[in-house]
């Protein structure tokens, strides 16, 4: 499960990179968005994926963890939340704005953007409650 998102954040990031450089976007709108995702995908990678680990290894039974790390991550998840759930619907809309201006690159881009809307609404649908429940088995610990 971390893994997939890791995963798909890196395959999103080389996208981006891509299409960066091969689109003819002048107002910089793709930039701007690989900026916005870059810092958001290290903001999931520390305060996400070890919640969900946890999440992991408690429920196959490990109970041997680190509980300081864990509370750490878990409230600095529960801070980042809101944040992280807007900045997909930031990236979402900037997309719509550069479909708009440039539709030399519409087909590589609606591609993009379907694909960063699957992976947002599988982390706010999926991931983010199971890291809310993992946050509140961790402040029990």
């Amino acid at each position: 499960m971390e893994e997939a998102i890791s995963a798909e954040h890196s395959e999103l990031m080389v996208l981006l990179y891509t299409a960066e450089q091969e689109s003819h976007d002048s107002s910089g709108i793709i930039k701007e968005v690989t900026n916005i995702f870059s810092a958001h995908a290290d903001r999931e990678e520390e305060t996400l994926i070890p919640v969900l680990q946890f999440m992991k290894e408690w429920s196959s039974g490990i109970k041997e963890v680190n509980v300081s790390f864990l509370k750490g991550k878990a409230k600095d998840f529960e801070v980042e939340i809101s944040t992280m759930i807007k900045e997909h619907a930031i990236i979402l809309n900037l997309f719509d704005e550069i479909n708009i201006k440039d539709q030399k690159n519409s087909c590589e881009l609606n591609n993009l953007r379907s694909f960063m809307k699957r992976h947002s609404t599988i982390e706010e649908y999926y991931f983010y409650p199971m890291a809310t429940s993992a946050c509140n088995i961790i402040e029990e610990l």
